[in-house]
C-alpha cells in the first residue's frame, strides 16, 4: 500500500498543484519534534479544502506565494519546520541536526530563500549555513 505522503504527492502531480508539508509535519519529518500531527495537513497553492485521498482525509491549506515559492525541497521543509517551532524554541541541538543533513544544494536554496523569511529566521538560517 502506498504511503499517505506518496498518495498526496501523486494527487498533487495529477492535479497540477504545488504542495508542501505543514510546519508541524516538517518538524516531525526532520526529527526536530517527536510530536506527530493528529491529522495530515499540507500547504498548497490551490484552495483550502479537505479531500479524501485513498483511505486518508487530507487537509490542504492555501498559502501565499511567499510560502509556496520557497526553493528546494529540503530548504522549504527546514523553513516551514523552523516557522512552526518558533524563535524561542529552536535549540543548538536542532541547528546541529539540520546542519548535519544538508548538502551544498540545500545550502544554496536556504540562502536564496532568506529574502522571503522574517528577520528572526534569517538569523537562525545564517547560523545553520555559516557555522561560527
Amino acid at each position: 500500500m502506498q504511503s499517505p505522503d506518496a498518495a498526496v504527492r501523486e494527487w498533487a502531480k495529477d492535479n497540477n498543484r504545488i504542495i508542501l508539508h505543514s510546519g508541524a509535519h516538517a518538524a516531525n519529518v526532520l526529527g526536530l519534534s517527536t510530536q506527530v500531527p493528529a491529522h495530515m495537513v499540507y500547504y498548497t497553492d490551490g484552495e483550502t479544502e479537505t479531500r479524501k485521498i485513498g483511505p486518508w482525509n487530507i487537509e490542504f491549506v492555501h498559502q501565499e506565494e511567499q510560502v509556496m515559492g520557497l526553493r528546494g525541497n529540503m530548504a522549504s521543509l527546514i523553513m516551514l519546520a523552523l516557522s512552526s517551532i518558533g524563535p524561542d524554541h529552536i535549540t543548538p541541538l536542532m541547528i546541529g541536526k539540520i546542519r548535519s543533513i544538508l548538502i551544498p544544494e540545500d545550502i544554496n536554496d536556504l540562502e536564496y530563500n532568506m529574502r522571503m523569511i522574517p528577520p528572526w529566521m534569517k538569523a537562525v538560517v545564517k547560523n545553520i549555513v555559516q557555522p561560527p
